[in-house]
């Protein structure tokens, strides 16, 4: 214990010695007063650099920016439905399956539709026969009558062959009795039968056309959803086997989401900026993090007189049919392009004594400098003003403390831009 009360109370006056002004002197003898004189001041070592993250001062576009809101919408979407009326004999899809153009959706049965088909074709039929007979067997000045003037050798068959198409010769010559059947026609026949003939062709024409109707096939590629997909859960949602619809009765929708559009309402102070073919950029909230290219497709020719807005579209290709419809969106439009103007980041910018300044990193320093800001959008900042040049490192995080001259380590610069967008 001797000895370290010893040792502590020497290191106590070597301190105290150390320590005594210049020129005074100490308890020791000259020779250590002079060595106290010569030796170095005392300070507290240096603080170290801080870490900063800067960004080149460029030249670029700066690009001016609305934002707004909407909701994506397939660019076609339609409501199927029956054509005709019947039992649904079979569903060819699931819901959420990807079809093409021509496939089979839903097959109605059509043994009713080709019954009917059948009284109309023979019907015609009959009236065909009536017009062959009395073309055949009654001269006279009337032209379908001199039409045979100069071929009164043919018989009933190869006339009606001559009249009408080989299709509808082909279905009248396997009637059985033909010739007798022909001659058989009188002229009040023939009367009637022109009455009639455009009728009874439109009514076998509307029966082969419903036989064709009773197969529902999809009329461009998509995706086959619900009948309530867009209104939410409901009784009915999709078709059931054996089920009896009418014309008219939605059976599913089809949707082609490639493209999706948005439709989103601009302020009328700010219609003017707003141009076709311009960028933009859409954001879901159901991908968050990610932001799709799109361009404004189209604006609307009429201002809505009561909210005072302009309705403007944006088209996003969406190929890989990630994006759905009805999905909510906020989209940013690029409006106004100024080119060739001198940026900095947004996140550069502070305020100093009311004033606007950026912290130029130079020879390890923090450099704060007042500057007058032009335009800007949500990231960039115009220089129109101050001591910042094209290619200095400006600090955009770390440096709301900073003070000027602070030391400062920039461990982040990413290269500068082609422009501010």
């Amino acid at each position: 214990m001797i000895v370290a009360s010893l040792v502590a109370a020497a290191l106590l006056v070597v301190g105290v010695w150390q320590f005594m002004p210049a020129g005074e002197e100490g308890a020791g003898n000259g020779d250590g007063a002079e060595d106290a004189r010569e030796a170095a001041p005392f300070q507290p070592p240096a603080a170290g650099a801080v870490s900063v993250t800067g960004y080149p001062v460029h030249r670029g576009q700066l690009i001016q920016r609305i934002t707004a809101n909407g909701v994506a919408e397939a660019e076609r979407l339609l409501r199927v439905s029956s054509e005709v009326q019947g039992k649904i004999a079979e569903i060819a899809v699931r819901e959420g399956q990807w079809v093409e153009a021509g496939d089979l959706l839903v097959r109605i049965d059509d043994t009713e539709l080709q019954l009917e088909r059948d009284r109309a074709e023979e019907a015609l039929i009959t009236k065909l026969m009536a017009f062959a007979a009395d073309q055949l067997a009654v001269p006279g000045a009337d032209g379908l009558v001199a039409a045979r003037a100069d071929n009164r050798d043919e018989s009933a068959s190869e006339f009606l062959q001559r009249m009408i198409s080989d299709e509808a010769y082909r279905t009248i010559l396997a009637q059985p009795d033909l010739e007798g059947r022909l001659s058989a026609m009188t002229r009040e026949d023939l009367y009637a039968a022109l009455a009639e003939l455009t009728a009874q062709r439109v009514a076998l024409e509307t029966a082969e056309l419903n036989v064709a109707r009773s197969r529902v096939v999809a009329p461009f590629a998509g995706q086959v959803a619900g009948i309530d997909a867009t209104s939410g859960p409901n009784s009915k949602t999709w078709p059931v086997v054996t089920q009896r619809v009418n014309a008219g009765n939605e059976l599913m929708i089809l949707v082609d989401p490639t493209p999706l559009r948005v439709r989103v309402e601009v302020i009328e102070s700010e219609i003017s900026y707003v141009r076709e073919g311009r960028r933009a950029e859409v954001a879901f909230p159901a991908y968050p993090g990610e932001i799709f290219n799109a361009t404004i497709e189209s604006i609307a020719p009429i201002v809505d007189a009561t909210r005072k807005t302009l309705s403007v579209t944006v088209r996003l290709p969406n190929a890989d049919r990630r994006l759905k419809p009805g999905l909510f969106a906020d989209v940013i439009l690029d409006t106004e392009i100024y080119e060739d103007r001198l940026l900095v980041p947004i996140d550069a910018l502070l305020i100093r004594d009311n004033r606007e300044v950026v912290f130029v990193a130079r020879n390890g320093k923090a450099q704060w400098e007042y500057i007058d800001k032009g335009l800007e959008n949500d990231d960039w900042v115009e220089i129109v003003g101050g001591n910042v040049q094209e290619g200095e490192i400006v600090i955009t995080s770390g440096h709301f403390t900073l003070g000027h001259d602070a030391s400062v380590n920039v461990v982040d610069t990413p290269d500068a831009p082609g422009g501010g967008s």
